[in-house]
């Protein structure tokens, strides 16, 4: 252990998880952490690292509480997300139609007459019984465009005024496995499977602009961050100048492997 650090941060008292096997090689089990210029410097016991603290080190006792290594999530989207899915009002607990409803009409009652309604997270089960359709959400979207995003992000309910701006009036063929559900009588229901679908409604809303798009990506990025997430591997190349204008600007709060989206031809709804 160098005892010329001078620590700026030090956690004592915790059960620090280090992915080494606790007291391999006759080391003693740590349980205090060292932090330096932003990086973890020592870790070691309470005893080891109280001997890099000075007058102007902060020291926290966490009382048993566990540190680990950052963590890295193995499956993002946070453009996507941002752009197409998590946007409008939050959805994911609601767990039955009353409550859906209930959630929808305070967010149409803050609309403008004509404006698009956008909610994210609605779960399927909310429905209990009756089919995922817009007809099940009844009179609450009050003849607004709307487009709710399910939970699982490959699937959306839109209303009737949604589906009519968007042009989509009947069942429509896809190259890949996307459907707009129709009735028996081929009228669209509100529900799109899969992104060619969705996308057909999705696009028709009012975009982003590039400012907004980014503010939401780096408030997205800085909650994963609070969270305990330090990397991920983002599924989708899309947004590599965003990100990298978030870098430049000290904003990016995660490391990222991106990983290239490379669709095999697909045109969409025809």
């Amino acid at each position: 252990m160098d005892q010329r650090i001078s620590a700026d941060l030090v956690l004592v008292n915790a059960d620090v998880i280090t992915l080494t096997p606790a007291g391999a090689g006759g080391s003693a089990v740590p349980t205090a952490v060292a932090v330096k210029g932003g990086t973890i410097a020592a870790v070691g016991t309470d005893h080891d690292i109280r001997d890099l603290c000075d007058a102007r080190t902060t020291v926290l006792d966490l009382h048993g509480a566990t540190v680990l290594p950052g963590l890295t999530d193995g499956h993002l989207h946070p453009v996507l997300g941002a752009a197409e899915i998590a946007i409008g009002v939050d959805l994911s607990g609601c767990t039955d139609l009353p409550a859906v409803r209930a959630a929808l009409a305070g967010a149409v009652a803050e609309l403008r007459g004509g404006e698009w309604l956008r909610g994210w997270g609605l779960d399927p089960n909310a429905f209990g019984a009756q089919p995922i359709d817009a007809d099940a959400l009844g009179p609450v979207l009050d003849g607004n465009p709307a487009y709710l995003t399910l939970f699982d992000g490959h699937s959306a309910v839109a209303s009737d005024r949604a589906l009519e701006l968007a042009g989509v009036h009947g069942p429509r063929g896809f190259e890949d496995t996307s459907e707009t559900v129709c009735d028996a009588d081929g009228r669209p229901t509100g529900l799109l499977l899969e992104l060619s679908a969705c996308r057909l409604v999705q696009q028709a809303a009012p975009q982003p602009a590039p400012g907004e798009l980014r503010g939401r990506v780096r408030e997205v990025l800085r909650g994963m961050a609070a969270a305990g997430l330090t990397g991920a591997h983002v599924m989708d190349g899309d947004g590599l100048e965003l990100y990298a204008e978030l870098e430049a600007a000290g904003e990016l709060d995660l490391r990222m492997r991106i990983a290239p989206w490379c669709q095999p031809g697909f045109t969409g709804g025809s």
